[in-house]
Parts: C-alpha cells; structure tokens; sequence
C-alpha cells in the first residue's frame, strides 16, 4: 500500500491486556448501536485521559474527556458545559471495549463494541505529536487539501505543496515536480480519475500521524509542518500511482 512509500512507521499491536497503556495512542474501530465509529484514546503518565470519536459517515472527530478506572472508562461529549452523551466502557479479553452509549437525556441507551486497530507507543496526548500546527489546523488543512482534490482544485493545490515533489503521471509514469508551473501543467495528468476515487474514499476519522508527518488514507495524501521560520503546513506526498 502507499503508507509505505513515505516512511510509514509499522503500528505496534498491543498484546492482550485488561488495563490500558500508558503515554500511548490506542486506536479502536467498532459500533455505536450499528453504526461504524472510531475512538482514540490516550492515557497520559498521569493517568489523564484524552479521546475522540468520528462517525465514520460524517468525518468529523468530536473531543471527549473522561476517566480511567479499575471499574472502567467513562468517556463525556459536552457542549456549552452540558454533557451531551456518556461512553461506559470496559476493557476486555483481546483489547476489545464493550459498553454503552448514553445520551443526554438518558433515554437513549445503545450498545458499544469496538476493538483494537493499532497502539503507537511512548508518545503524548497530542494527537499529531509530530507537529508543531495545533491538532485542529491538522484537520481543518488536510481537510481543504481532500476537498481541493475532490473539485482538481489545481490553482490552491499548487500553492500547497512543498516542491520537488515526486509524482506519477496518469497513474503510471513518474515525475518529479519541480514548481508551481510545472503542478499546473501537469495537473490533469496528476489528479485522475483513479486517484481521486481513492480520495474519495478517505475520510478523516482515521488520520495517521508520526514524526514524518500525517497521513490520509493509505497514504494517497501526507502532510506536515516545513520550515524554516514559522512552521507551515505542506502537502509533502501525493500517492497517485495506480495500485494494479
């Protein structure tokens, strides 16, 4: 996959444990009820609990916070100082997290099953640890740079990116792209179809970070922070070959 042709770091699977790790990012996918989710979660050195969640049909991760306790996670959603759903959950053979849903008038109970994707060991409750932007700049960049891609937004994505930058053209011949010129000159050959299929595809519930930077998908799209002076974020790969 194309993870690997950017210095995708292998994932560390956590063993089977009944208590989780801590200064670690644990990565679960599963169901609220029966629909698809994401949840990650960090428990700091201290035992301070950082999380989101994403509806996988919406893309958008929603902060929670919470505690981690022999008894149990319990995970809060809030808004304007209200909380507006509860997580309980507990760890179980396997590094699965099973539980309920609750909603803010605790009317509405459903079912939380969720198992373990993947661990990334000994780093802090920064989301994107790797990079200087805060983790919402993150977000809210690689989510124009997915819509730019979606619409060939050529004229913005050309701006976007830290040249040279290696590329295949229509899917199959490489090229390394040298200017904003030469992205535009280039740009019909570089966003084809297949490609932006696979961007379509993406969604931002399952972003990968490292100290290489952030990943969409399975590495069609990084990014990160370029220097020097202020730190900036920079499409810094773009994955288009065709995968046969």
């Amino acid at each position: 996959m194309w993870k690997w042709l950017f210095g995708f770091c292998l994932l560390s699977q956590a063993a089977a444990a009944q208590e989780l790790e801590k200064s670690t990012w644990h990565d679960y996918a599963g169901t609220v009820g029966e629909i698809p989710v994401r949840l990650l979660l960090h428990l700091s050195s201290d035992s301070i609990v950082t999380a989101h969640y994403c509806y996988e049909k919406y893309c958008t991760r929603i902060p929670l916070s919470g505690t981690v306790a022999p008894s149990g996670i319990v995970l809060r959603e809030t808004g304007n100082g209200k909380t507006k759903a509860l997580f309980r959950l507990q760890l179980v053979k396997g590094d699965s997290l099973t539980g309920s849903w609750t909603d803010a008038t605790a009317q509405r109970h459903l079912i939380v099953r969720l198992h373990l994707v993947s661990a990334i060991v000994g780093v802090s409750n920064k989301l994107h640890y790797g990079q200087e932007s805060d983790d919402s700049v993150v977000d809210a960049f690689m989510q124009r740079v997915r819509t730019a891609l979606l619409k060939r937004d050529a004229a913005w994505l050309a701006t976007q990116v830290r040249y040279p930058v290696r590329v295949f053209l229509n899917g199959r011949r490489v090229a390394t792209i040298r200017s904003r010129s030469a992205f535009l000159a280039h740009a019909p050959a570089i966003l084809h179809k297949a490609y932006l299929q696979r961007i379509r595809n993406t969604c931002l519930c399952t972003l990968f970070s490292n100290y290489q930077g952030v990943m969409l998908g399975n590495g069609e799209v990084w990014i990160r922070d370029v220097y020097p002076g202020k730190p900036s974020l920079r499409i810094v790969a773009l994955n288009n070959g065709l995968i046969e």
